[in-house]
């Protein structure tokens, strides 16, 4: 998949990445290969190499990618730069979209090219086939190796990518029908070739589970955990690179890849989120072992709602990314401290043999080469879906142990362990709003505050005839009484502004070094997410309030109540828009689109009625961009608004309290009413 993104300078500094960062670049690799990476010949400083050759196979599935920006025939005009040689065969299949930008392409028939010096020689075609369809594959793969016989052979994907539970190759023409991650395997394996390197120019494809499916018919595999650049990767390098140093095996090539690919997004000031890797598909295996173990240790937890609930914190700390259910594997286990160190310290250590190179823009961090899914809250069918590709049975007894909805495949227990299921009478949530002496309306949780893993309130504007809710923002300052249990909030009568109007922020990401939101802007008729950094103040911690150091030792699992956000004192950073899901593939953009001064948005807040049926959006203000927009706290204009509470538990399951109604008046808070079902 690919985004667009809309880069924004701010007043403090150029900010190209989620925080305050630089262009460049960071790398990792394990001790093991790092001899042979770095002493690999460069485009323009080829090794005597005769007598090697390779067989690329590319399978161009164009999509709206093609039709909506001609990126495909972008790459294709790159790879036709490079230096050529006839050592190294370039053979495309291009399909799968309803337009191309390049005019020797039919987007009515499926045809197969070679890339022969700078132009693009047809040798076959055929009736439009699906290329969303695993056989569509399989049969480009048979034909390029028997065509084509070579030494060493390459295989890319090119088109939008799903991760481990969407796969990727989406055709429009064909409904966008898509190949899964399951098919994409089965496919490879019909070629009956051990393929020196796989890659997927793609979204989101650097996952355990893939590379695991993919590790008996490739050496190596490139892909990216994140959203890739529309740009793609660096072709022009790619082709001169092989043509120079055709003896290079898939770690030297692989490597190379990844430093063009960023090189290029740098000199283009187009790297944000930027990443991409190296994998060593034959020590997946013990990358295997080491989840598998995690997950049983994980398993431990769920018989203590105190530590369950701890672990479900800490994994929900751990890097994510866009599809919202991949998180980086190694922070996912860096993170558990609740669990034995020994057992996550095998994940980490497995994972950096593996993940043989990896590149990141600077700034952006927590990224190791793999993700792994994690989510307790999606649906029965994407869990069936996981299932069918999870390399790890332990850990899919945990999920079925934490999913009450969803049950494993009963095969799983013939070679597993079941693990206990939570005690859903610890953790099913049950509250009652409750004033104080002071007539503020307060959250008082009854049951399954163990098991709390956020609560925070929400602003809204309240249309009370049309029973309709516009939400203006989420803040976390909460007081907490452990005593009685109840939550006060803390509100002040303050949201988040954007060039001076207010916007809805959300939250994205949280770690030590910064809080990431997004706010949802229609740009151009279209829907992004501008995304905005908060960088807190460093403070001295506050004392717990009402808890003594038993009660913290008891409670550790509340610890982030007592660690409010200082919204005042900290900085915002505005860094950069990313398009949001296309709403008809449930798949992010990668097309790229740069805001300049003068480019007019419009800010959005998500619209729903009051038992959240469906959710649009509603159109706020116009903000017009400036080199030094920022972001502040603004006071809420008079008026009438409502608020409530909101809790998570170690399950995922959320539940919103009953609405409060406010009026503002001069900045203060004059009328706070709880609206009863009469009302």
């Amino acid at each position: 998949m690919r985004w667009k993104k809309l880069l924004l300078a701010v007043s403090v500094a150029t900010v190209w990445m989620s925080g305050c960062g630089a262009q460049n670049t960071g790398t990792q690799q394990t001790t093991a290969t790092s001899a042979d990476v770095e002493t690999e010949a460069e485009p323009g400083n080829a090794e005597s190499q005769e007598g090697q050759t390779w067989t690329v196979l590319m399978y161009l599935c164009g999509a709206d990618l093609e039709s909506g920006e001609g990126q495909a025939s972008n790459n294709l005009e790159d790879l036709s730069k490079r230096v050529s040689s006839d050592q190294v065969n370039f053979v495309i299949q291009t399909g799968g979209s309803s337009s191309w930008k390049n005019e020797q392409i039919d987007p009515e028939k499926l045809q197969r090219f070679e890339m022969q010096g700078e132009e693009l020689k047809l040798v076959e075609e055929e009736k439009m086939r699906n290329m969303g369809d695993p056989e569509t594959f399989a049969d480009f793969l048979k034909w390029g190796v028997k065509t084509y016989p070579a030494e060493k052979y390459m295989v890319l994907l090119w088109d939008h990518g799903g991760g481990a539970l969407g796969g990727a190759c989406l055709d429009e023409v064909f409904n966008n029908s898509m190949m899964t991650t399951a098919e994409i395997a089965d496919a490879l394996a019909q070629a009956d070739t051990k393929f020196e390197l796989l890659g997927f120019d793609a979204c989101l494809m650097a996952s355990y589970e893939v590379a695991t499916m993919m590790s008996p018919y490739a050496n190596y595999m490139v892909a990216s955990e994140e959203v890739s650049s529309g740009m793609g990767w660096n072709y022009e390098s790619l082709g001169t690179y092989l043509a120079e140093n055709p003896a290079a095996d898939g770690v030297k090539l692989g490597r190379s890849i990844c430093n063009s690919f960023v090189d290029r997004l740098e000199k283009n000031n187009e790297e944000v989120g930027a990443t991409i890797a190296l994998i060593d598909l034959g020590n997946m295996e013990p990358v295997v072992e080491a989840v598998n173990e995690f997950a049983v240790e994980m398993g431990k937890t769920i018989s203590d709602v105190d530590k369950m609930t701890m672990l479900s914190m800490e994994l929900d700390g751990a890097k994510k990314y866009a599809d919202g259910y991949s998180r980086d594997l190694v922070d996912m286990a860096e993170k558990a401290q609740i669990l034995d160190r020994s057992v996550t310290n095998k994940v980490v250590d497995a994972v950096n043999d593996a993940v043989l190179f990896q590149i990141s823009a600077d700034d952006y961090k927590h990224n190791n080469g793999l993700s792994m899914m994690y989510d307790l809250t999606l649906s029965s069918y994407l869990y069936d879906r996981y299932a069918d590709i999870c390399p790890s049975p332990a850990y899919l007894a945990y999920l079925d142990a934490m999913t009450y909805w969803w049950r494993a495949p009963k095969a799983l227990y013939e070679t597993t362990e079941k693990m206990p299921e939570p005690d859903l009478g610890q953790i099913q949530i049950a509250y009652d709003i409750v004033q104080d002496e002071n007539k503020n309306y307060n959250l008082q949780v009854t049951n399954g505050e163990s098991a709390l893993t956020e609560v925070y309130y929400e602003i809204y504007t309240y249309d009370q005839e049309e029973k309709r809710i516009r939400s203006l923002a989420n803040i976390p300052e909460l007081v907490r009484d452990t005593d009685s249990n109840t939550f006060r909030e803390e509100f002040d009568g303050k949201i988040a502004s954007i060039g001076g109007e207010y916007c809805y922020l959300s939250l994205v990401e949280e770690n030590e070094d910064y809080i990431l939101y997004e706010t949802p802007v229609e740009y151009e008729g279209n829907v992004y997410q501008l995304r905005i950094a908060y960088y807190p103040e460093e403070t001295e911690e506050a004392e717990t309030e009402n808890t003594d150091s038993a009660q913290a030792e008891q409670q550790p699992y509340l610890d982030w109540l007592d660690q409010s956000v200082d919204r005042e004192h900290g900085t915002y950073v505005v860094y950069g828009i990313w398009n949001s899901l296309n709403s008809s593939l449930n798949l992010p953009y990668r097309n790229v689109v740069y805001l300049e001064d003068g480019m007019e948005m419009t800010l959005l807040f998500p619209e729903t009625d009051v038992r959240e049926s469906a959710v649009l959006y509603h159109r706020g203000s116009n903000i017009t961009y400036h080199s030094d927009m920022d972001v502040k706290l603004k006071t809420l204009s008079d008026g009438d608004y409502a608020m409530r509470y909101v809790m998570k538990n170690a399950l995922g399951t959320v539940e919103k309290s009953d609405l409060i109604e406010i009026q503002m008046k001069d900045g203060d808070i004059v009328r706070m009413e709880l609206e009863t079902e009469e009302q």
